[in-house]
């Protein structure tokens, strides 16, 4: 059997000054093509979580780490932080903190020249993600002119031209309006299903996530309490609110309408399922 994409076993983390543990007993798998949201109120251990699978931890910032973080089987503390940026790749919530170059092209091409490339393979890359994200109009663009959704694209595109196997993000669309932020996730679901990329997504907007994510985790106080598929997720109230997360707004129209005596025989998570249930309970 293959190894899987990430897998931690029982991961324990604590900050040199910290007088407690901000991660405890951790242990999940992400396999290839999966897309993971991460879910949890401030201060559970997100932000955390995600940098110590980007090699960020222990490689640049120090903590004492219990148990194994692996990617495809290797254990990352063993590995340079330079030889797991090759296999994985972050994207900030912040899209000018990755943005350094004055033109999309040049930012595209950057970290592939960095690698020494030879400029043929870069010309190459360079063209297949510029149509993967659709942004081949961005190409001469100033970046710092680009909206934020535009600015959030072009950071992952940089990210996806160096092509790494694991994306992990960090609040991409924190930002963002409806429009930019649908327009980010979207393309990320395309590297997933498209590209068999594995994704782990750090975000607090819960109805954007179950649209597109094939499971979600939820994060307490450190602890997993809630690793499971979008409507199993939505539709677990009690540990939503232990935790301090909001449902999607249809999951809570959803227990308002059976709490009141509507029969539905799947509870909807989306705006979509709602207009279909609404309409299925309307007369003919």
């Amino acid at each position: 059997m293959a190894d899987p994409v990430i897998a931690l076993e029982r991961v324990t983390l604590r900050y040199p000054t910290a007088p407690s543990p901000t991660l405890r007993d951790i242990s999940f798998r992400v396999e290839p093509g999966e897309f993971v949201g991460i879910v949890g109120s401030t201060g559970s251990g997100k932000s955390t979580l995600l940098y110590l699978l980007a090699g960020v931890i222990p490689h640049y910032l120090g903590a004492e780490i219990g148990g194994d973080v692996r990617i495809y089987g290797r254990r990352t503390q063993e590995l340079s932080l330079a030889r797991i940026s090759e296999r994985v790749g972050l994207v900030l919530q912040d899209p000018e903190a990755q943005l350094f170059n004055l033109l999309v092209r040049d930012e595209l091409a950057w970290g592939l020249e960095n690698r020494g490339l030879p400029r043929a393979e870069i010309a190459s890359r360079l063209a297949s993600t510029l149509g993967f994200f659709r942004i081949e109009k961005l190409q001469d663009r100033i970046t710092y002119d680009l909206s934020g959704g535009e600015k959030q694209r072009v950071a992952l595109a940089a990210v996806h031209a160096i092509a790494p196997a694991v994306y992990l993000f960090d609040h991409p669309t924190s930002q963002l309006d409806p429009i930019g932020a649908a327009e980010v996730i979207g393309a990320v679901r395309r590297l997933a299903e498209q590209q068999q990329h594995a994704i782990i997504m750090v975000e607090d907007k819960v109805d954007e996530l179950v649209e597109h994510a094939d499971r979600l985790i939820l994060l307490n106080e450190g602890r997993i309490v809630l690793d499971a598929g979008p409507r199993e997720f939505c539709l677990r109230k009690d540990l939503l609110d232990a935790a301090g997360v909001r449902p999607t707004q249809m999951a809570e129209l959803s227990s308002r309408l059976v709490e009141a005596g509507v029969k539905l025989d799947v509870p909807p998570i989306t705006l979509e399922e709602m207009t279909v249930a609404l309409r299925a309970l309307l007369p003919s």
